[in-house]
């Protein structure tokens, strides 16, 4: 289940690879989510690949999204299946509409949103209303890395 809520506390790539690895052994999470999620490589019997883990994590880092942050006066919230929290991109921005994404701002907590288009902004903008950008600890014009949850982040 994804949920609107918070995504979390830091950065997934700083999280201690041991504490992934002891959550592979107790299967919260799969070796792949643990390669995937927070770029710790295990070995066969399920021990931390310090260098492999190194490379990986390098590698995610530098495939982030940034995107500067902006306000809206678009609604913040859909009525769908509850109240989801929306975020703003241009139509040519690589995320598609109705794709999750957890936003990472100023603040150690991530926020989650669903992805809808406004050809007003420019292809490196992601726009939020005025609570958004606190909840992040976020300024307009800062930059925010964004990551793809579910709904495949094509447009």
């Amino acid at each position: 289940m994804e949920s609107a809520g918070g995504g979390g506390w830091g950065d997934p790539l700083e999280r201690a690879p041991e504490d992934v690895a002891g959550d592979v052994a107790q299967e919260y999470l799969s070796a792949d989510d643990a390669r995937q999620r927070y770029g710790v490589e295990l070995d066969p019997a399920g021990q931390v690949d310090p260098a492999a883990t190194a490379a990986t994590r390098q590698r995610l880092r530098e495939a982030r999204r940034w995107l500067r942050t902006t306000v809206t006066a678009n609604p913040a919230y859909t009525g769908q299946r509850g109240q989801r929290r929306l975020a703003y991109v241009a139509p040519g921005s690589g995320l598609a509409e109705d794709t999750l994404v957890e936003v990472h701002g100023g603040h150690p907590a991530p926020l989650r949103a669903w992805i809808r288009h406004d050809a007003a902004l420019a292809a490196d903008e992601l726009a939020l209303d005025d609570d958004g950008l606190q909840i992040l600890g976020t300024a307009a014009h800062d930059r925010s890395h964004v990551r793809v949850l579910a709904g495949g982040g094509g447009a």
